[in-house]
């Protein structure tokens, strides 16, 4: 469901998109097609292939269905010759094999991921979750040139939750709503466990808002048991559950990006895993409270879960939880992430000075791998210290900091401008989605005139290692001359005059 509400963004912004889908038990071939998007439908043969226990130990092949060889090459005689500018990966039976067997076919590769379990071949890596050390994941699993695009900022919410403020205000009662949500396939029937379980408590007033699909055991179950509950209400088909969220006091559900969902509404959750993958997240999230995890589905019993709604529902109204989710930057991933996509050298850019709301932005550029390769200074920079530098840059008047944005505000890069007795030193970094685009002589064009603007005519310095060919050719293309080299170094000058 993320591929399709990036495709919805995409398709919004112009571009074609194409889906490619192997025809398995519970596919949504038919889910796409109804939203007019194409598919490519790859063969039927998903009972070919039985992972053996050697695929085992990096990915389990009958995810995909097929061997990965099988599968890349029924795709490429689908697709042939055609050229695409993005392949979009969200399969946990793939990995680099895959990847790097369909390069012939595209400029570019994104993956979307978060089990950080296998080696991928991709130019952008997205994993929307928050856990410990979550920068360093896939550090050995990705090259170091592939952009990661990493943390719930880049979450692929639906579009509806992009203007959380414009949402139904939830009316005050005395029965609270909760929303009970364990995603499509309902692993394992935990939502039938969970109605059965919370109907019996009769002691409290409360009201639940139920989602699934018409076709799970699940729904059979819980509408053959409790047919006339007015304590219970069944939602099946929503486009979006931003609404419905947004009317409910509480949720119990499992991680994915419906978590994401619940946080950007604001929306107290207990949350129970229904897989392995999902079990550190949860403890994280739990960890800086911003959800309530209670363990596996298959590890809590009623009783337990019971005790544990009782308990939820007397603290859900923290404040606590409400100022660790107002930290976070939820809503616009899935247009940033498009926007990224689409952007070229011909995209208009906009020069504005940094404000406090750049600072993990700023982290994450800094310590991109490429970018601490090519800094004199490689060592990875810890967000303490980052802070530190970032607030004494920004109160002082020999600093200048400039964001590069496109139009709609996302952005592009970063340069800075230090005062150094009479020139200007600067250094910039990129969006690691948009190197080879030629953006980046656009932006440092833009941010010199900018400069140029505030200060007058100056010169400007700039020190690039010798093995840092791109940003050599990036300099001279805006008239920067090297003056002088030392050991691998070279330092560049650029008179500029006030237009």
């Amino acid at each position: 469901m993320r591929c399709l509400t990036l495709a919805r963004i995409l398709r919004e912004m112009a571009h074609h998109c194409k889906f490619a889908c192997r025809v398995k038990p519970g596919h949504l071939i038919d889910h796409i097609l109804n939203q007019d998007f194409d598919v490519i439908k790859l063969g039927d043969s998903y009972n070919e292939f039985e992972s053996s226990e050697e695929h085992k130990t990096e990915i389990d092949a009958t995810w995909l269905g097929v061997s990965q060889q099988t599968d890349a090459h029924e795709l490429l005689e689908s697709i042939n010759p055609n050229l695409y500018d993005w392949v979009v990966v969200d399969h946990y039976g793939i990995d680099a094999e895959w990847e790097t067997s369909i390069r012939s076919v595209c400029r570019r590769i994104l993956v979307i991921d978060d089990l950080a379990n296998r080696r991928h071949d991709c130019d952008a890596l997205l994993d929307q979750n928050l856990v410990e050390n979550y920068f360093q994941r896939y550090d050995g699993l990705i090259h170091d040139a592939c952009a990661r695009l990493l943390g719930p900022k880049y979450a692929l919410l639906h579009a509806d939750f992009e203007s959380v403020d414009k949402l139904p205000v939830r009316k005050e009662s005395e029965a609270p709503r909760i929303l009970v949500f364990f995603g499509g396939t309902d692993v394992g029937g935990v939502t039938a466990f969970v109605v059965d379980s919370l109907l019996q408590i009769n002691d409290l007033n409360f009201h639940l808002d139920v989602v699934l699909n018409k076709d799970t055991e699940s729904y059979r179950s819980i509408v053959s048991k409790h047919p006339d509950s007015e304590r219970l209400t069944i939602h099946s088909g929503l486009p979006s559950l931003a609404k419905l969220m947004s009317e409910c006091d509480l949720a119990i559900g499992a991680t994915g990006v419906t978590t994401w969902e619940r946080i950007c509404i604001g929306l107290p959750t207990l949350v129970m895993t229904v897989a392995e993958n999902q079990v550190a997240i949860a403890e994280h999230l739990h960890v800086v409270g911003l959800v309530s995890y209670l363990g596996s589905y298959e590890s809590v019993c009623n009783d337990d879960f019971t005790a544990a709604f009782r308990e939820f529902i007397a603290v859900s109204k923290s404040p606590h939880f409400k100022s660790k989710r107002s930290a976070l930057e939820l809503g616009n991933g899935t247009k940033v992430v498009a926007a990224l996509m689409g952007l070229n050298g011909d995209c208009k850019l906009h020069v504005r000075s940094a404000c406090s709301q750049d600072l993990y932005q700023l982290f994450e550029w800094a310590n991109d791998t490429i970018v601490r390769q090519n800094s004199l200074n490689p060592d990875r920079i810890s967000l303490e210290s980052h802070q530190l530098w970032f607030h004494a840059k920004m109160e002082s008047s020999d600093s200048s900091i400039l964001i590069v944005t496109d139009a709609a505000g996302v952005g592009v890069g970063v340069v800075r401008f230090e005062r150094i007795e009479n020139t200007w030193s600067l250094n910039y970094s990129i969006s690691p989605m948009l190197r080879g685009k030629g953006i980046a002589t656009k932006m440092l064009a833009s941010t010199i005139a900018y400069h140029a603007n505030s200060v007058g005519s100056h010169e400007v310095t700039a020190t690039v290692k010798r093995a840092n060919i791109a940003s050599q050719r990036v300099l001279e293309k805006v008239s920067f001359v090297p003056v002088n080299t030392c050991e691998d170094i070279i330092n560049y000058l650029l008179s500029v005059k006030q237009v």
